[in-house]
């Protein structure tokens, strides 16, 4: 019986290993699509920050300078993330850091977020036809700041809920800790009856035996 089980289970693994396979490779494919939809991105981002930088001087970029703002979302954040996580992996986690990493988003999301509702439609007209690139990298920089933002408030969420749940494990309610203590009273009280019994009964042996 066993060599029947190890037989139909070599057999099994054998009929699976092309679906395995076809699975493993679609895996592997999409992945590389993924890196290369990633990098083209970037180059093309920062291609688009390069090529529009007189975006900084024209008479919109008082109103709302998206210029700057992608500048910061695409470069600036993400260098200031790999810095910091160098000096986390030198000189080990700092709580300070790992507060100013976590409100990144935030800052990036709402700003980038006030400027597209606060954008009056003759700029967003101007930065259409003189600089379109610019503009989409801007709203596509928005929407992803606005998700990472939403990313990791859920994230804290959970964070914060299962540590409580944690913490309320590990220390239980007091209502439910004294309940199980036995009362001390009722000992010392049968004590003191019981040793109040046994002088009484040693005198009625005695006087028995007078």
């Amino acid at each position: 019986p066993l060599r029947k089980m190890y037989a139909g289970g070599r057999m099994n693994m054998q009929e699976d290993a092309p679906v395995m396979g076809a699975a493993f490779m679609c895996l592997l494919c999409c992945s590389c699509i993924f890196l290369c939809l990633v990098l083209a991105f970037i180059i093309w981002s920062v291609w688009v920050i390069f090529d529009s930088s007189s975006a900084y001087y024209v008479p919109c970029a008082e109103d709302s300078n998206i210029w700057v703002f992608v500048l910061t979302a695409v470069i600036i954040v993400p260098v200031t993330g790999a810095i910091i996580s160098v000096i986390q992996a030198l000189f080990g986690r700092n709580v300070t850091l790992m507060i100013i990493t976590s409100c990144i988003p935030f800052f990036t999301g709402t700003w980038g977020f006030l400027l597209w509702v606060n954008m009056s439609r003759d700029c967003e007209k101007y930065y259409d036809v003189h600089y379109s690139s610019l503009l989409l990298l801007f709203k596509i920089t928005v929407i992803l700041c606005v998700l990472s933002f939403i990313t990791a408030l859920c994230t804290i969420c959970l964070l914060g809920g299962a540590m409580a749940a944690g913490y309320s494990q590990l220390n239980p309610s007091s209502d439910a800790t004294y309940h199980d203590i036995p009362d001390s009273l009722d000992e010392s009280d049968k004590q003191k009856s019981s040793s109040q019994e046994q002088p009484a009964g040693s005198s009625g042996v005695t006087e028995g035996y007078v």
